[in-house]
This record gives structure tokens, C-alpha cells and sequence, in this order.
């Protein structure tokens, strides 16, 4: 038998020019056929969706594209290309729209052998809606099936490359069916249902394929939901290339019982970041992400859970005592502060109402105020800065004007609320200092020593660094209360003209 050239695609322009548009002239004419008549393809896998949308576009429209048929026997017809349009009519008959019954039709009259005719029945179906991966999938392997069919029955196509004639023939590309070849071979027979109704993308099929058939079992029931493509991958990866298989049994309970969270562990690394994976290999108790304080891990046992919080409680706790510790230390400072100053108001005789500090902070403070505080009254209010130490008062000038006090008083400088009063001509060039400090350095001093039963007798004394010195050398055996360093004296002949 001589082999005839044969081109698929050909076939398939052939097919889709008459369902493409409504052609009434030429060979194909149309004519109304009652939709009782009309059957369907047995070897049409395609599945029939949306037909309520697609009836209530015919009611408003009317049928734009007519359907193909073939005679069948008895006077019925086989559909050839348009299985959803005739369920949707099927549907507007059903409730009683009576003028759908009749259905326009085109008639096949030529004779091709059975395996042209499903090849007609699968390019004209799928030609006409957006196939699934799992339709797509269908088709092309009753398309190769087909053609090696005809291969058998004389037509000849080229050698070694027959995917890519089925892909050609599925406007698709040969690596898509090669991942849905894997997907129809090696996905599980349980996950097929929700692959062919179009459930599972085919990203994540084609992961999940690639799993070993009790792992593809495992992640069916440990997951509520199916993870998507990209999560599948990376659990994939940490499969094959890390060697994880999420089995803690190695792992022991402080209970002495043996770890049985390998699915929670499968669901962390499904969600989790790349360098959060464990695999189940480390015990949550160990591990630093399930017990951190901040953004910690969701899926940690109990254990763990409990031993975060009881490290958060302790780290509350001290936290707490920390910040009422400090609290108490400012309590004590504004306290003092406040005691200072309220003195200065007290000997002005100011009123409670009379406002006489304002720190920087803004706001201002009353003598009443000043009052409450130095008696340690803080009426419930948190204290967050002593708003009386120097640095804190807004304006020193204004408040020494308020409180009729030096600013040095009020910056700490001095303990006298007013400085004192300097005899007229007389410049004040020093004080009296304690007998308990001593002078930084060498010289002459005018001093006080305690003769006992508090009498004081005022002396000149040197000072060497180390020792009190009376006239001639001798040390001091009283003691020294009060010592002021003398200025030095004049050179020799100066001023002493007006003497």
C-alpha cells in the first residue's frame, strides 16, 4: 500500500474553517436538527463547564456558531464539535424556551476512517474553549495514540519526532507535555480527580509528581489545604538535594517520649524561608527560632511554647522591677529637687498658685506644687525626667525672678537663696572652709583652732602639704575647724606712700 504524506496541521485548519464562522454557502449547509436527536461523542473527554453562563449568553444572543454533526444510526446524530453548546441549549429547553429545540447544524458527509473522525472531534473541541493541563494532557495522548494509528494505517509522518507533531497538533510546546506526561504517570491515583477537574495548577502537580508516591500520600493528608507550586518546589528541593524526610523519631521528649510532629515540621518548611528550614532534625526546645522572644516560630510544640513564655514572664519581671527601681531612683531625685526649690518659695512666702518653674519640656510648676512634691506626694503620676534639675528649666533667669532667689541658687551653684551683702570698698575674696577638707596646696591661711569646750581661737597658719604649721616651724596641736587661704602679700614699698 503506497504511504500517503500526511500533515496534521493541515488537518487541523481543515476542521476549525467551518466552526470557526457560520458559513452557509459552499458544500456545508446548515440545517435544523431537534435537539432530542443530537448525542454526544463517547470519546469526548473534554469536560463541560460554565454552561449556565454560556445559556444565559445564548437566550440574549441566540447561538452565533452552528454545532457539527455526523449521522448516527437511527436517525440520530453524533456531535462533532459543540457538546456545551447543545447542554446549554439542552438547559433553555428545559425550562421551557421552546424556540432553542430546533438547532442549527452542520452535517459531515465525508467518509474518513474512525481515527480521523476523533481527531476531527478532539481539534474542533478543543479549538473552541481554554483547555486545562490536565485536558491538554488528555488530548495530546489521544492524539499520539491517534496518529500512531494512522501511522499503522499507511499515512507517514516524519521520523523521531512525534511529540512534536502532538505538540504542534495541541498548540502547546513538547517540555509542557513532557511535564504533564510526568504528572499523568506518577501522580497519585487519589490527587487525579482534583488534577483533571483543574484543582491542582499544574506547577504544583508537576512538584508533587516528582515525589515519591507515600511521599505524595503524606503531604495530601498533612496539609488542610494543597500548598501551592512554588512551596511544593522548595519542598521538593529540601527532598532531594538536603535529605530531609521530616521524620523526628530520633528525637526525644524530656518526657522520654519519642517525637511524632514530623507533618507540623513538614508544614513549617513548607512556609518557612530558606534559612528557617529543620526538617525535623533539631527539638524545638533547642532550637532558637521556637523560644526567641521576637517573631517566633508558630509551629513550636507546647514545650517550647511554654518555655518562651515562661522566659518572656522572667524577662517581664525583670524588666518590671528594673523600670520601678528607676522609677523610685527619679521619685527620689525630683524629691530632693523639689525640697530645694520649694524652700526658695517658702522663704519668699509665696502662694500655692503662683507658678515658679518652667521646664523645657513646656508647661509649669506652681509653689504648691513644689510643696507636694518635697513632701514625696507624687498623687499616682509617673515620673519620666526630674524636670527640676538645671538642664531641665526652660528659663533659670525666670524662675530665680519667681522664686526672689539667685540663679545660682536655683542651678546648684550655692546653698544661699540670695548672694551676700559685701561691705562698701571691700571685695569678698574667699570663705571658710571646713577643718575637715584639707588645702590642695601649700601656703598661708588664717584659721580657727578648737581649744576645747567650744572655745575658738583664730591664729596664721602655714599649711606644707601635709601639716599645720604655727610661727617658727612647729606643728599645730589643736585641731583646725576653719581655714581660709590668705592672698598674697604686696611687694615691698607698693601702696604704702597712702598708708
Amino acid at each position: 500500500m503506497e504511504k500517503r504524506k500526511f500533515n496534521v496541521m493541515d488537518v487541523l485548519g481543515e476542521q476549525l474553517a467551518g466552526v470557526a464562522e457560520l458559513n452557509t454557502s459552499g458544500p456545508e449547509q446548515i440545517e435544523y436538527i431537534d435537539i432530542g436527536l443530537l448525542d454526544g461523542d463517547e470519546r469526548n473527554f473534554y469536560q463541560l463547564t460554565d454552561i449556565d453562563e454560556l445559556a444565559d449568553n445564548i437566550q440574549m444572543c441566540g447561538l452565533q456558531q452552528p454545532i457539527r454533526v455526523r449521522a448516527g444510526e437511527g436517525g440520530r446524530f453524533t456531535i462533532v464539535s459543540g457538546h456545551r453548546r447543545r447542554a446549554a441549549l439542552a438547559q433553555l429547553v428545559e425550562k421551557g424556551l421552546d424556540q432553542f429545540r430546533r438547532v442549527p447544524c452542520i452535517r459531515e458527509t465525508d467518509d474518513v476512517s474512525p481515527a480521523l473522525q476523533e481527531l476531527r472531534l478532539i481539534f474542533a473541541n478543543s479549538s473552541t474553549r481554554k483547555l486545562t493541563s490536565a485536558e491538554i494532557g488528555e488530548q495530546a495522548e489521544r492524539v499520539e495514540a491517534l496518529l500512531y494509528q494512522l501511522k499503522e494505517d499507511g499515512f507517514e509522518f516524519p521520523e523521531g519526532r512525534m511529540r512534536d507533531v502532538v505538540a504542534a497538533a495541541c498548540n502547546t510546546h513538547g517540555s509542557k507535555l513532557a511535564r504533564i506526561k510526568v504528572i499523568r504517570e506518577r501522580l497519585l491515583s487519589n490527587l487525579r480527580p482534583a488534577w483533571d477537574g483543574g484543582k491542582i495548577p499544574e506547577q504544583a502537580a508537576y512538584a508533587l509528581a516528582q515525589f515519591p508516591a507515600d511521599m505524595q500520600m503524606r503531604i495530601s493528608k498533612a496539609f488542610p489545604t494543597l500548598p501551592n507550586g512554588p512551596k511544593l518546589e522548595r519542598l521538593l528541593k529540601l527532598y532531594k538535594e538536603d535529605g530531609y524526610r521530616w521524620d523526628p523519631s530520633c528525637l526525644t521528649c524530656p518526657d522520654g517520649k519519642e517525637c511524632k510532629r514530623g507533618d507540623v515540621f513538614l508544614r513549617h518548611d513548607a512556609d518557612a524561608l530558606a534559612y528557617e528550614t529543620c526538617g525535623g532534625k533539631t527539638c524545638c526546645l533547642d532550637c532558637p527560632n521556637a523560644t526567641s522572644e521576637c517573631y517566633a516560630c508558630d509551629n513550636a510544640c507546647s514545650k517550647a511554647k511554654a518555655k518562651r513564655k515562661e522566659k518572656l514572664d522572667a524577662n517581664k519581671a525583670a524588666a518590671k522591677e528594673f523600670e520601678e527601681k528607676q522609677t523610685r531612683k527619679l521619685e527620689r531625685e525630683t524629691q530632693a529637687s523639689a525640697a530645694r526649690l520649694a524652700r526658695a518659695a517658702d522663704a519668699a512666702g509665696l502662694p500655692d498658685k503662683t507658678t515658679v518653674i518652667w521646664p523645657r519640656y513646656g508647661g509649669g510648676y506652681t509653689a504648691g506644687h513644689l510643696r507636694a512634691l518635697a513632701a514625696g506626694n507624687f498623687d499616682g503620676n509617673r515620673m519620666y525626667v526630674n524636670e527640676f534639675e538645671p538642664d531641665n528649666i526652660g528659663d533659670v533667669a525666670k524662675a530665680a525672678r519667681a522664686l526672689h532667689c539667685s540663679a545660682d541658687y536655683i542651678v546648684g551653684l550655692t546653698d544661699d537663696l540670695t548672694p551676700p551683702t559685701l561691705p562698701e570698698g571691700q571685695l569678698m575674696i574667699a570663705g571658710w572652709m571646713p577643718g575637715s577638707t584639707n588645702p590642695a596646696e601649700p601656703g598661708e591661711f588664717a584659721a580657727y583652732v578648737d581649744l576645747g569646750d567650744g572655745k575658738l581661737l583664730k591664729r596664721f597658719f602655714d599649711w606644707d602639704g601635709q601639716h599645720w604649721l604655727m610661727p617658727g616651724g612647729i606643728e599645730a596641736q589643736a585641731p583646725v575647724v576653719w581655714w581660709m587661704r590668705l592672698p598674697p602679700v604686696p611687694a615691698a614699698g607698693k601702696g604704702a606712700e597712702n598708708a
